[in-house]
């Protein structure tokens, strides 16, 4: 399950001595040994996913400067600290603003909360939260402060954002349309590897009359429960963990086999634990799976990441009339050995795709020169012009004679040819933004 649930439950499992895999639970805090000493996952933890997120913000979009607002407990924290050590190796001259909001995500709280970001004026954030109730809070309020929904700042989210959005429908204009518009979510990607299409067509065989019944008399009843539905089970499949917890599936049995053929047929909880996260790396669905026998973790070179941009599909509510607006998800970048691959543009806020600014623009007012003053200062440059060419020809005319001999004329031609480089220099001071573009100023100057 979700980090939430995996931690106490792998607290009770790891006294008991009884290993857990999860396909899911990503917070950095399950790499504790000492707290979670049989624990371990087939997917990266979020201190993996960060150096894939501030490589892709620093070197993919060029940011600065970037807002970090996250709950504030061991998942969130842990994840702000994954990212400020990515961004000491891949970025050391990014600046993290970290802003928490406390889990109970209190109306007082959330106000704080973004009224600090409003004040940073930072124009980029990315968003590490818990909840639906959280997510809709923090981005509704986040409309009303004008610091989201503007086309100017923008917001992308960890992977638990994608349990707030996906299915979500909202009117269209209102505040949470506005904000959701143009952002975007990190996460290890379970449905890009080679083997996926095979594993998904392999999936949709499970849509059948007799598996849906062993699994009804296999797993414990719920009215949401999909695989109740035939139409929709593993047809396709849509979440990336359905990945993940296959292949914490298949390496739970690998691990088994092993365990017991090399303790004679005999299986302890130390035993399937070692044995599952020093079993050698194999080809799975989403690349080379290979665990990290210190965390129990999965290494993250081993692993695919994306971007998903959520993008605007609109429907007609048939019962009220009104146009409802439902965010899909489009992958835009993937991630592997270290590099970012585009597969299509990031739309962001603006409806643009071009690269955001991480804070505004500063306000400068303009003073040009007057035209009246330009033409004076033209005319009187000319005539300051004629007078030191004309001293010059005045020198030539008279250098034998013996006042100018005594002045030294060379000297006197210096003077003159070093006034007419300094007038020259009004002639660039002419050329401003009325007059020229940003490189003929560059030039002038």
């Amino acid at each position: 399950g979700l980090s939430a649930v995996t931690a106490p439950t792998s607290l009770v499992s790891g006294l008991r001595g009884y290993p857990q895999l999860s396909g899911s639970a990503t917070s950095a805090e399950l790499d504790d040994k000492v707290k979670y000493p049989k624990f371990a996952r087939t997917i990266p933890s979020d201190a993996g996913n960060a150096n894939s997120i501030i490589t892709y913000l620093t070197q993919k979009l060029g940011l600065k400067r970037l807002a970090v607002i996250n709950v504030n407990d061991s998942f969130g924290n842990n994840y702000v600290h994954g990212l400020r050590e990515a961004a000491l190796i891949h970025a050391p001259e990014l600046d993290i603003l970290q802003i928490t909001i406390e889990s109970e995500s209190t109306d007082e709280s959330v106000k704080q909360t973004i009224k600090t970001l409003k004040d940073s004026q930072y124009q980029f954030v990315f968003a590490v939260l818990i909840n639906d109730n959280m997510h809709k809070k923090v981005m509704t309020e986040a409309v009303r402060m004008d610091v989201a929904g503007n086309g100017r700042h923008n917001w992308v989210f960890a992977d638990s954002f994608s349990t707030f959005i996906d299915g979500l429908r909202v009117e269209k204009g209102s505040p949470l349309h506005r904000a959701l518009r143009g952002t975007g979510m990190f996460q290890a990607s379970g449905m890009v590897g080679s083997r996926f299409k095979q594993f998904s067509a392999e999936m949709k065989l499970l849509n059948n009359p007799d598996d849906f019944s062993l699994l009804a008399r296999m797993v414990p009843y719920f009215e949401e429960s999909p695989y109740f539905n035939a139409e929709s089970f593993l047809n396709p499949v849509k979440l990336s963990y359905t990945s993940f917890f296959y292949e914490a599936t298949i390496l739970t049995g690998l691990a088994a086999c092993k365990a017991a053929g090399e303790n004679n047929m005999t299986l302890s909880g130390d035993d399937l634990y070692e044995s599952m996260t020093t079993y050698p790396a194999f080809e799975s669905i989403t690349g080379k799976l290979e665990l990290d026998p210190s965390t129990g973790s999965r290494v993250p070179a081993s692993a695919f990441y994306e971007v998903s941009n959520y993008l605007e599909e609109e429907e007609l509510d048939p019962r009220t009339g009104k146009i409802m607006v439902r965010f899909r998800p489009a992958i835009t970048d993937l991630y592997h050995d270290g590099e970012w691959q585009e597969l299509t543009p990031f739309v962001f806020s603006s409806g643009k795709t071009d690269t955001p600014r991480d804070i505004p623009l500063p306000n400068t007012e303009q003073h040009f020169i007057n035209t009246g003053i330009r033409i004076i200062t033209l005319v009187l440059l000319a005539i300051a012009l004629i007078m030191a060419m004309g001293f010059a020809g005045w020198v030539r005319k008279n250098r034998d004679s013996r006042v100018v001999k005594a002045s030294q004329p060379f000297f006197l031609y210096l003077i003159c040819f070093g006034c007419v480089i300094l007038l020259c220099s009004v002639i660039t001071m002419q050329f401003d933004t009325q007059n020229a573009s940003i490189h003929g100023c560059s030039i002038a100057c």
